[in-house]
C-alpha cells in the first residue's frame, strides 16, 4: 500500500464539495423537479464518504498491526486529537463569541449554554444528540468519528481476528430496519446523527483495507468493474430516494472506488485531478468553515446561485488559511510530542 494515495484526497474533495452542495441549496438544481432535488439531497452522503475514507486511513496508520507487530496507541491518539480538535475548538470558540455578541443566544437559558459548551469541550455530545449540532451545525459527524476512534482498537482486533464475521455484521447493519430497531429500543429520535446509522460505513472502510492488503496485484479490469459498480450504486441511490439504501450505497460506492484505485483502474484517474486533491487536503477546514460563510449570505440551504459561488470561493480561501494557520501547525506539534515521548521512553533510567 502507498503511504500517500492521491485518490483518497480526491474522494475527500468530493465529500467536502458534496456537503457544501447540499448546504448551499444546490446551485439552483432543486428547481429541476424531483430528480434535481434528489441529486442535491444526496450531497449529505458526502459525510458517508468521509467515514469510509477515514476508517481506511486509520487502518493504513496502524498497518504494522496486520503483521502482528505492536501499535503505539498513545501516538495514535495524539495524532487523532491534533488532527481534529484544535480547529474544531477554534471554530466553536469563534462562534460562541459571535453568537454572544449578536444576540443569537440571548434567549437560551444559561444552564443549557453551559451544557452545550461542556459537552463540546469534553466530546460528550457524542452521547447527547440534543447538543451535538448546537454550535456549528455540522459537528455531529466529528462526535461520531471520535466515538469510533475510541472503539477502534477493539474493532481492529475484531477485524484481524475474524474478518468474515465482520463482513456478516456489516451486511446486517446495512439493512435499515436493523438500525431502526436498535435506535427505537434506545429511544433515539435522530438516529442519522448517531453512530448507529454510520457504524457500517466505518466497518466498510476497514474491511476494504483488510482485503486489499492481501491482494497487492494490479488488476485494472477488476478495478474498472468495481468503479462502474460504484457509479451504478450512486445513480440507483439518487433514483430510489431512500435514506437507508442511500447511506449503504454510498458506503459501498466509496469502498469500490478505493479498491478501483488500488487495482490501478484508469477510470479513477480523474480523482488525482489537482483541484480535487487540493480540496481534499483542506477538506476538514472546508467542512467546518462553510456554515460560517453561508449564514451571513442567506443561511444553510437557501443561497442563490451567485451567493453559492461566492460562498464556495470564500470558503476555500478561508479554509486554506485555517489549514495552514491551525491544522498543519497542530499536526506538527503532535508529531513533535510523539517524537519527544519516544525519546524519553528510549532514554536510560539514569538520564530521565
Amino acid at each position: 500500500m502507498k503511504s500517500r494515495i492521491l485518490e483518497l484526497d480526491g474522494l475527500r474533495g468530493i465529500a467536502a464539495l458534496a456537503v457544501f452542495f447540499i448546504h448551499s441549496g444546490g446551485f439552483g438544481l432543486k428547481s429541476f423537479g424531483n430528480l434535481g432535488y434528489a441529486i442535491v439531497d444526496h450531497g449529505k452522503y458526502g459525510v458517508t464518504l468521509f467515514f469510509v475514507v477515514s476508517a481506511f486511513c486509520l487502518c493504513l496508520s496502524v498497518a504494522p498491526a496486520f503483521a502482528k507487530r505492536p501499535i503505539d496507541w498513545r501516538a495514535f491518539y495524539i495524532r487523532r486529537f491534533a488532527r481534529i480538535l484544535p480547529l474544531f475548538f477554534a471554530v466553536c470558540a469563534f462562534l460562541a463569541v459571535v453568537n454572544s455578541l449578536n444576540g443569537t443566544w440571548k434567549n437560551i437559558p444559561i444552564d443549557t449554554l453551559l451544557r452545550i459548551g461542556f459537552n463540546h469541550i469534553t466530546l460528550l455530545s457524542m452521547f447527547d444528540p440534543t447538543t451535538n449540532n448546537a454550535i456549528i451545525g455540522v459537528e455531529w459527524s466529528i462526535f461520531v468519528e471520535f466515538l469510533f476512534y475510541f472503539m477502534f482498537p477493539f474493532v481492529l482486533f475484531w477485524l484481524i481476528a475474524a474478518p468474515w464475521s465482520m463482513v456478516v455484521v456489516t451486511a446486517v447493519l446495512m439493512w435499515p430496519p436493523v438500525c431502526k430497531i436498535i435506535t427505537d429500543f434506545l429511544g433515539i429520535n435522530e438516529p442519522n446523527f448517531t453512530i448507529f446509522w454510520h457504524f457500517h460505513s466505518f466497518l466498510v472502510g476497514m474491511l476494504v483495507y483488510r482485503f486489499l492488503i492481501a491482494d497487492p496485484t494490479k488488476r485494472p479490469v477488476l478495478g474498472s468493474a468495481l468503479f462502474i459498480a460504484a457509479i451504478t450504486l450512486s445513480i440507483a441511490a439518487v433514483f430510489k430516494q431512500d435514506h437507508g439504501f442511500s447511506v449503504s450505497a454510498a458506503s459501498l460506492a466509496a469502498a469500490f472506488t478505493i479498491a478501483a484505485a488500488h487495482y490501478a483502474s484508469p477510470l479513477v484517474g480523474w480523482l488525482r485531478w489537482p483541484f480535487l486533491v487540493f480540496i481534499g487536503g483542506i477538506s476538514f477546514s472546508i467542512y467546518l468553515i462553510h456554515p460560517l460563510v453561508m449564514r451571513p449570505m442567506g443561511g444553510l440551504g437557501s443561497l442563490f446561485v451567485y451567493q453559492a459561488v461566492a460562498a464556495l470561493a470564500a470558503t476555500i480561501a478561508i479554509a486554506w488559511g485555517t489549514n495552514r494557520m491551525i491544522e498543519l501547525p497542530a499536526q506538527d506539534f503532535g508529531r513533535r510530542m510523539i517524537a519527544n515521548l519516544r525519546v524519553r521512553a528510549a532514554a536510560p533510567e539514569s538520564a530521565r
